[in-house]
């Protein structure tokens, strides 16, 4: 039977729940950790600032005395225009203009939360703040601060191979056989970092293995909740993302539908509901490989950098390679835009930020530039269409058709 007292608790503390605190409680982890980072970022630079002033009065420092939350719009102008110009990293180094951007949104989520519906970069009355980031970010970007982003690298062919000639992927191990299904989940279901691995779990699994009418078997992943779908009303309309990964019968050894059986094979009876991957038992001499005991989100985030690290290869290595992997590999492949999106879960044309050109297709860009048209190749100004006479007949009348066009160069 249900618990009919808890049931109204927990739905009661929702319906009484102020609009603030609920928009709060709505957004990802991750964004709430962005909104808490750029708070305590403001108030320690208010803190230095205020204590510069009172220190050297001869420095003509303005004191800033309100919390962020009680400003007027006034105050907030002046404050965020000064923080923008003034806020350094802790070893002195300057913010690039899109962190400082990033840093003001989340600042302005911060107050949402607090029931100020502010739009910094909209309304007139902070103009200041909009001007002053403008001017900034250009300054930044003139300088060449943060105009070469960060991304996490792909994982070409020849490197995965690597990983599995060295061993760093294979399933002799019990932390190798974990290792190897994150691989392979990240890869074919194109996940993001490590949260989505971590929100995996055994209870209605967002994964389960079906055949189809040739025999083949094959996994379906069903996400639930993600990044861009949150279940929210604003993700009523949201196509759920569901990606088949099939058997991979010409190199059975790197099958994913193998591994993914493997891994369950070797987990206990008893599992936690809310969890997929299990912590390994490093000496297990049984069937059973793996305790009880989930893998932490940090692992999880760890795992490709280490493994990449392991298999010493070089550049920027993360769980959202996998991803730039699995979208880079469709788009070389000439797969279509539509289904690489589905495949990835982007929405609208963002997955373009996670098809990469290789190497090899730059070399071609670059030769094409400069060099001269293929001999082959005529130009349009010169293409001759020529037809042998046709017969037709018209009420019994025979009747020759010629056709011939002549493109030349005009004059």
């Amino acid at each position: 039977m249900y618990n009919m007292k808890c049931i109204i608790i927990k739905i009661s503390d929702k319906i009484n729940m102020s609009p603030s605190k609920y928009f709060i409680f709505s957004l990802a982890e991750s964004t709430k950790k962005k909104i808490k980072w750029a708070y305590n970022l403001f108030n320690t630079w208010k803190t230095q600032r205020n204590a510069i002033a009172v220190a050297d009065l001869s420095l003509n420092i303005s004191i800033i005395s309100p919390d962020l939350e009680v400003m007027t719009k006034d105050e907030l102008c002046f404050a965020l225009s000064r923080f923008i110009c003034e806020i350094k990293k802790e070893n002195g180094e300057e913010y690039p203009g899109q962190t400082l951007y990033e840093i003001l949104i989340n600042i302005q989520l911060y107050l949402e939360g607090k029931g100020k519906y502010f739009k910094f970069l909209n309304e007139d009355c902070f103009i200041q703040i909009k001007n002053t980031l403008d001017h900034t970010m250009k300054e930044r970007a003139s300088s060449g601060l943060g105009t070469h982003k960060k991304k996490a690298q792909e994982i070409t062919y020849d490197e995965e191979n690597m990983l599995w000639e060295k061993g760093i992927l294979g399933n002799t191990t019990p932390q190798k056989l974990l290792d190897t299904t994150i691989y392979l989940f990240g890869l074919n279901f194109a996940l993001r970092a490590g949260k989505e691995h971590r929100d995996l779990r055994w209870e209605n699994s967002q994964i389960s293995e079906h055949t189809d009418t040739n025999g083949d078997s094959y996994l379906v992943y069903r996400e639930d909740v993600s990044k861009s779908n949150q279940g929210g009303l604003k993700s009523r309309k949201c196509k759920q993302k569901v990606v088949f990964a099939y058997e991979n019968k010409d190199n059975p050894d790197r099958c994913i539908v193998k591994f993914y059986r493997d891994y369950i094979s070797h987990c206990p009876e008893k599992r936690p509901k809310n969890a997929f991957y299990l912590k390994p038992i490093p000496k297990s001499t049984g069937q059973v490989w793996f305790a009880t005991m989930p893998v932490g989100i940090n692992m999880l985030t760890a795992t490709i950098a280490r493994l990449c690290k392991e298999a010493g290869l070089k550049g920027f290595r993360s769980n959202h390679s996998l991803r730039a992997t699995a979208a880079t590999r469709l788009y070389e492949d000439g797969q279509d835009e539509q289904l690489i999106s589905e495949i990835t879960g982007h929405k609208s044309k963002a997955v373009r930020e996670y098809k990469r050109t290789n190497t090899e297709m730059k070399r071609k860009a670059n030769q094409t530039i400069n060099s001269k048209p293929s001999e082959q190749k005529k130009p349009r100004s010169e293409l001759q269409i020529n037809s042998a006479p046709s017969t037709f007949q018209v009420d019994g009348n025979n009747i020759n058709i010629t056709l011939q066009v002549n493109f030349g160069n005009s004059k």
